[in-house]
């Protein structure tokens, strides 16, 4: 007998998967849906050099970066329990850029149904969760409308000033009208290579030179695009700890 939900995790493969067909009814029984469709499609996983050394650097310090990360701090968990309150029941949640997978379990544990998708296979491969799937968040191996809502937590410093607005449609592509996207971004102006991080114990497992590529962007630019798209913006803040983080949450048209 096939497993429930089915995970949509295969190394290193892109496909285009159905996400509707995915869902759970709250009760832990599958409603009546035709079985997952993957299909090819046009969207890709952008190999530029800046994101594939990126992923090569999260790659090698994955598991660090796991240690690292499955904590949140004060605001970020009562940032993403305001987003969960509003989601509808039964929710299917992407989490992009979903690093060890710590929100996409969260989304589940609190009834819905949370989508794991980043570039690292490393990090999938460590990633909570049932739903898994490598993917490009500019570029998502999904069709259209599929998700309730899109949660985005420390991946977009990642994306290039001018990629922004490009990869907000293509958030609001795959949320249905009217749906809910939230994000959590460092903020100031500059751009720059960061060695990965590790701690002493994690640093014979580096790879030597192991870097990733953030742009820290403007909180009027961040706005400004997500106007710019008919996103209704519920609410925006800025927390701040070594660098200044925003906090934004908008609907969709719709």
């Amino acid at each position: 007998m096939r497993s429930w939900p089915p995970t949509r995790f295969r190394g290193g493969d892109t496909e285009c998967v159905d996400t509707r067909s995915l869902r759970v009814a709250a009760s832990g029984i599958p409603r009546k849906r035709s079985p997952p469709r993957p299909r090819t499609c046009d969207h890709v996983v952008v190999n530029s050099t800046r994101a594939t050394e990126t992923e090569a650097g999260y790659d090698a310090a994955a598991a660090d970066y796991v240690d690292r990360t499955s904590t949140r701090s004060r605001e970020a968990k009562a940032f993403l329990s305001r987003f969960v309150d509003l989601l509808s029941p039964n929710s299917l949640v992407l989490d992009v850029g979903s690093g060890s997978g710590t929100d996409a379990r969260r989304f589940s544990e609190a009834g819905h149904h949370g989508f794991a998708l980043d570039r690292s296979t490393k990090l999938l491969a460590l990633s909570a969760g049932d739903l898994r799937l490598r993917a490009d968040f500019c570029a998502l191996p999904l069709v259209d409308s599929c998700a309730d809502a899109l949660w985005s937590h420390a991946s977009l410093l990642h994306v290039e000033s001018d990629a922004l607005g490009a990869t907000f449609d293509e958030w609001q592509r795959v949320v249905r009208p009217g749906g809910l996207v939230a994000f959590v971004t460092s903020l100031g102006g500059d751009s720059g290579w960061e060695l990965a991080p590790a701690s002493q114990r994690r640093v014979p497992e580096m790879v030597s030179g192991a870097r990733r590529w953030f742009v820290h962007h403007e909180s009027a630019e961040l706005q400004k695009a997500m106007l710019q798209r008919g996103w209704v913006l519920m609410e925006s803040s800025v927390r701040r700890s070594h660098r200044d983080w925003i906090l934004a949450m908008a609907r969709t048209p719709g």
